[in-house]
């Protein structure tokens, strides 16, 4: 992680603490509060968040430290390694976490959070005021709930590779995790909404 730029400078969302849990979506949406001012905790698993291991790298380094798109992503914020899956201690330390911030974004696959012990109930018992914003391909509820998805099925799900390509190639999709990166603006919005009416 990236110290902020100006760290004596104190930003529009300097009071606010945000925990970030999951993938490339949430890592986003983060990144825009981060660069506000908000105390963004990143919760990485041993080795790393997935994304470390994403081209391009500086330099063609293919090293975890490396890699543009993760530091693209998480700059400004700061991060803490816990075995959420192997360590119920550490599970406590992330509850406490939780308990310390106004924003949990979340961006895991359906039932992961449950399955550590961290229901939506549980999770208001740890902060009440907690505001909750999950990302995920399809919604929680619903359906489509269980379909896995990626930044090129966001793509054509919603219509936009319809447009893209040319009649003599096809639909092609766009570059640089674009339908995560609306996904995440719309998601730091609405956490801050969240916040404003808790």
């Amino acid at each position: 992680m990236s110290a902020p730029q100006n760290p004596g400078a104190a930003g529009a969302l300097s009071h606010i603490r945000v925990v970030e849990l999951g993938d490339i979506p949430a890592s986003y949406a983060t990144r825009l509060l981060a660069d506000l001012g908000a105390d963004v905790i990143k919760v990485e698993p041993p080795g790393g968040d997935p994304s470390r291991r994403l081209p391009p790298f500086a330099a063609n380094n293919e090293h975890p430290e490396r890699s543009l798109t993760f530091i693209n992503a998480n700059t400004n914020k700061r991060s803490i390694v816990l075995d959420l899956q192997n360590h119920p201690a550490e599970r406590e330390i992330f509850a406490k976490l939780l308990a310390s911030a106004d924003l949990f974004v979340e961006a895991t696959p359906l039932g992961c959070l449950e399955s550590l012990g961290f229901t939506d109930q549980r999770l208001f018992q740890i902060e009440p005021r907690l505001v909750i914003v999950s990302l995920t391909p399809f919604g929680r509820t619903g359906p489509y709930r269980r379909y896995k998805g990626s930044d090129a099925i966001a793509n054509a799900s919603g219509g936009f590779l319809f447009a893209q390509g040319d009649d003599k190639r096809g639909p092609c999709t766009a570059p640089s995790h674009l339908a995560y990166q609306m996904a995440a603006c719309a998601a730091a919005v609405l956490g801050l909404a969240g916040i404003r009416h808790a």
